[in-house]
């Protein structure tokens, strides 16, 4: 039967750690959603210092895709099994590493003879056992590894289609404007919600369906005594809150301009500011405090904040989350509660067969029978689960972004009435993380609204620069 859900003030949580060695229990996450870094593209920095073995640093592409099925069977310990992972993956292109008159090698490191492994072009040389200027594959070779090692479902490779992709400057082949998303599960039947993420129909579909179109193959009157042949029906062939997500989703990429610098006191940090100028705004107006503080408890002091231009876009994570993971567990049968829709009403129009431009939760008709029209009106109307009554109360739902990063998909469950995790084994993203799940401006973007207006700082500047104490 049809229950509510409570309207719960998610949260985000950050966690500096591995995402090959979770912190976590057992089944206890409902969905992953994360992007790993590339292979061989990309030196990740900690405090501005690269850091020893970071994932997309291994020698060979198939060190990299191994290390990835290592994390990725910890994710399977730690996903329920009504669970999916959606993982966002690009490619790379192979390219010479060191000197090019080494012996060639294929995709696991292991030396060829000069002989082996021609290509199309005979006695082309070999990186990884792939010529240079080819695509590696890796993130196909990753899903199929997850297939047949893992013993994972793929359910459905879906296409991110960059509205704004980079430029690139090369000349003899596309720029590079999509990257793989890959939907993966542990059984056949597993939560979804689609309906939450149904998208208008097309013009196009209207008019497939219009009155009197025929069937595929079937001419308009049928050679049985000049009946109409059947015609479509809006009400059975377009759903009612629209159209499921297609396979291609399109959307920019997402800058990210964070706090230019930081305060530090004690080896902790207190606040973050937009702009050198806004710290030291702030550090002036704390001088005249200082007097007051213990003593040895040291002074604060402004340090840089790492920048991250480039970070997972909220309408990925956010289609995610609101598709395949629910918006509260049932504390009674444990079960994440789906999304119910019901017909609230149904109005004829006599003889008037106009199709009428439908919105997501209006279908309109036509019964076939002298021009009668049908309007149809659905909409989500409660969230049910297997108990027989609505008193069970709810717990929200968690999700997990092993590869975390800059927080993005942490941020936006938190903003959907969800627990967000946020893994990363950087100190420095963790830290970014934590200002970004807290930062007023980024929580109104994942929730879509406008920013609230800031409080008035009614305190009195000082009326000396530090540097005069």
């Amino acid at each position: 039967m049809a229950c509510g859900t409570e309207d719960v003030m998610g949260r985000a949580i950050v966690i500096r750690g591995d995402a090959a060695h979770l912190p976590l229990a057992d089944e206890s996450v409902d969905l992953i959603v994360s992007s790993p870094p590339y292979f061989n593209l990309r030196s990740y920095s900690d405090g501005g210092v690269h850091y020893n073995a970071q994932i997309g640093s291994e020698a060979t592409p198939q060190e990299f895709i191994d290390s990835l099925l290592t994390c990725t069977a910890e994710w399977g310990r730690v996903l329920k099994r009504s669970g999916s992972i959606f993982i966002n993956l690009g490619d790379t292109y192979s390219s010479w590493q060191g000197e090019r008159k080494s012996h060639p090698r294929d995709i696991s490191g292991q030396r060829q003879s000069r002989g082996e492994g021609g290509g199309f072009i005979r006695g082309a040389p070999r990186i990884w056992g792939i010529p240079p200027k080819s695509l590696i594959g890796i993130p196909w070779r990753y899903a199929l590894a997850c297939v047949d090692e893992l013993g994972l479902i793929l359910r459905r490779d879906i296409i991110w289609s960059k509205k704004n992709s980079m430029p690139e400057s090369v000349k003899d082949r596309a720029r590079t404007s999509h990257e793989y998303i890959f939907h993966l599960v542990k059984q056949q039947r597993y939560y979804s919600a689609v309906d939450e993420i149904r998208e208008e129909h097309t013009p196009e579909s209207f008019a497939r369906f219009a009155p009197g179109q025929k069937q595929a193959g079937l001419s308009r009157r049928s050679d049985y005594g000049g009946q109409p042949a059947h015609t479509f029906s809006l009400e059975n062939s377009l759903h009612p809150l629209g159209s499921l997500p297609g396979s291609v989703w399109e959307f920019p990429i997402q800058p990210l301009i964070g706090p230019q610098c930081r305060l530090v006191w004690d080896g902790r940090t207190i606040r973050w500011f937009p702009t050198w100028e806004d710290g030291e705004r702030h550090m002036r107006m704390l001088a005249r405090e200082w007097w007051a503080w213990p003593a040895g408890s040291g002074r604060p002091s402004l340090r840089p904040e790492e920048q991250h231009y480039a970070a997972f876009p909220f309408e990925l994570s956010r289609r995610a989350i609101l598709g395949w993971s629910p918006p509260g567990i049932c504390t009674a049968c444990g079960q994440g509660r789906r999304p119910v829709s019901v017909v609230t009403g149904v109005h004829a129009t006599g003889f008037d067969t106009r199709i009428v431009p439908m919105s997501r939760d209006t279908v309109h008709g036509h019964d076939g029978r002298g021009g009668q029209k049908i309007l149809t009106r659905r909409g989500i109307t409660g969230y049910a689960c297997d108990c027989p009554d609505t008193f069970a109360p709810t717990r929200p739902s968690v999700i997990l972004d092993p590869f975390g990063g800059t927080g993005s998909s942490a941020l936006v469950a938190a903003a959907n009435g969800r627990i967000g995790i946020t893994v990363d084994y950087s100190h420095s993203y963790s830290r970014f993380a934590r200002w970004r799940t807290g930062d007023v401006s980024e929580r109104a973007k994942a929730m879509q609204v406008r920013k609230p207006p800031s409080p008035p700082d009614t305190r009195q500047e000082a009326l000396f620069d530090v540097e005069e104490l």
